[in-house]
């Protein structure tokens, strides 16, 4: 049977740069300036800026409160009908976006599509001598944001009693969801620290070797799994070898086209990689409503539409890219995807946040690209790639193949309807009370060492509410496993106090 190639995704050019300290200083739109024009070389065959219909940016922590829409479009040379966004913020979106540019091939608009972005937050960090940024950099209001594409989300994502008691940091939140993931597997802390480090290992093997990481330093799994002067607690359970890395100076970036296009342009077969599948979702916003922390539905539909669309199964893939900011969002997938613990396909291709660095919202882009290289210099790839963003919130799944598809993809990219007819939320009450039973933790701790109360989410009563440990409970859940213990909950006008019942 003839298939049309003109409804058929694929990516034709990608281009990644990591920007060493050479003395320069590098903004933002130079390193994405860059890698547009990489992708550009890299799709070779006579592919020019000038024939983009479309560029979309991605939101970058560099540029602040920023829109850089009318610089890109300056600097690109792009007309007036060019179609130049910015995007909205998530670790999913450039995934997000890869889905809308197939939606506009399938609609056989035959666009020629740039995706990417680019962060100099490690510039931007040596400049500002008094340290200011350290890797934050404060959102603009949503009403600021209008022009931001897709729409800002705008539910609410953390409740008021989350944010008393310092469940805001991302590190915070994704330490409580690992001692959540950690309980469900049986391990005790030292078990799972050991675990953790193991399946970190296999990411920092990768990026040990891959010349665009930030980090390419071999550590082993003893070595991040040792608590020590180096490696430091930060969020129990997460030393600092464990945590993603923002402070970064780094950008990434495609073309997507629809594969008659490429063939008209003299692109081959063995040019391109095809885009055979896709979903997003979302799970609920709030953590603390979350029935189970260790799981992840919104993950496991994504999978499971993305790998219809493929028409293929788990088991016709032969490596995956999952969102590693930290731990749990890796283990987070591989439990709802159906990755084995034991099982030896790559879970990288970069090496992940942790060591090949996390660029903000873009890290999915250098993902892409990583995938690109690799299918395209083999003819039997078909890798799987997870991103995720907010608090292991939201979710974008794309699958990528050496091979051309029998026929276009096809189906919605959107499981949302599904995983909402899932979810269970929690009741929240912030001035619950009494005996309760510990449903997560974890226990921050200062740069300089110091440990602070253990931060713990609590079944009271039917209900759910946080509160902080006082400091037997919080040294006693450091050493043993401390879901499922017996506590009081006491409220006070501002905070929740918890103690060993």
């Amino acid at each position: 049977m003839t298939i049309d190639l003109a409804k058929v995704p694929v990516v034709i050019g990608a281009s990644v740069h990591t920007h060493r300290d050479d003395g320069t200083s590098p903004d933002a739109l130079d390193l994405l300036e860059l890698v547009i024009r990489g992708a550009a070389e890299d799709a070779g065959a006579g592919v020019r800026l000038s024939d983009l219909t479309h560029v979309w940016t991605i939101s970058s922590l560099s540029l602040g409160n920023a829109n850089p829409v009318d610089e890109v479009r300056r600097r690109l040379g792009a007309t007036a009908e060019t179609e130049v966004r910015y995007s909205t913020v998530g670790g999913s979106v450039p995934q997000v976006l890869v889905n809308r540019a197939a939606a506009l091939v399938a609609s056989g608009a035959r666009p020629m599509v740039f995706i990417g972005g680019s962060e100099a937050l490690a510039t931007q960090k040596r400049v500002a001598k008094n340290g200011v940024l350290e890797g934050r950099v404060q959102l603009p209001p949503l009403e600021e944001r209008a022009s931001l594409w897709p729409p800002m989300d705008t539910a609410e994502s953390i409740h008021r009693v989350e944010t008393a008691h310092g469940l805001g940091p991302p590190v915070v939140v994704y330490a409580m969801i690992e001692t959540a993931i950690a309980h469900a597997a049986g391990r005790t802390p030292i078990e799972h620290r050991r675990y953790m480090a193991g399946l970190m290992d296999r990411l920092n093997a990768v990026a040990a070797e891959n010349p665009h990481s930030w980090f390419p330093t071999r550590r082993t799994a003893e070595q991040l799994a040792r608590v020590d002067d180096q490696n430091r607690w930060v969020a129990f359970p997460y030393p600092k070898y464990m945590c993603s890395v923002m402070d970064v100076d780094m950008a990434a970036g495609f073309f997507v086209t629809d594969a008659q296009t490429a063939r008209d342009r003299g692109l081959s077969a063995s040019d391109v990689v095809y885009f055979i599948g896709g979903a997003e979702g979302r799970d609920i916003w709030i953590v603390a409503e979350r029935p189970s922390l260790a799981a992840s539905p919104g993950i496991e539909e994504c999978a499971k539409q993305a790998l219809t669309m493929a028409r293929i199964s788990l088991d016709d893939v032969t490596a995956f890219d999952l969102y590693s900011a930290f731990p749990s969002s890796v283990e987070m997938a591989m439990g709802a995807v159906g990755i084995a613990p034991d099982d030896q396909r790559p879970l990288s291709l970069t090496g992940g946040l942790p060591y090949h660095g996390g660029p903000g919202n873009n890290y999915v882009s250098h993902a892409i690209a990583h995938a690109f290289a690799r299918a395209r210099s083999s003819d039997d790839e078909t890798i799987l790639l997870e991103g995720s963003g907010y608090f292991i919130t939201k979710h974008g799944v794309g699958i990528y193949s050496s091979q051309q598809p029998a026929a276009p993809p096809t189906g919605e990219f959107s499981v949302q309807a599904t995983v909402d007819a899932r979810a269970q939320p929690a009741r929240v009450d912030p001035d619950a009370s009494g005996p309760g039973e510990i449903v997560a933790y974890t226990v921050p701790f200062g740069r300089d060492g110091g440990r602070s109360p253990a931060v713990v989410l609590v079944d009271v009563g039917g209900a759910r509410t946080v509160g902080f440990a006082d400091d037997d409970l919080t040294g006693a859940i450091m050493k043993t496993d401390g879901v499922g213990m017996a506590v009081d909950v006491r409220p006070s006008p501002s905070t929740n106090h918890v103690s060993a019942r």
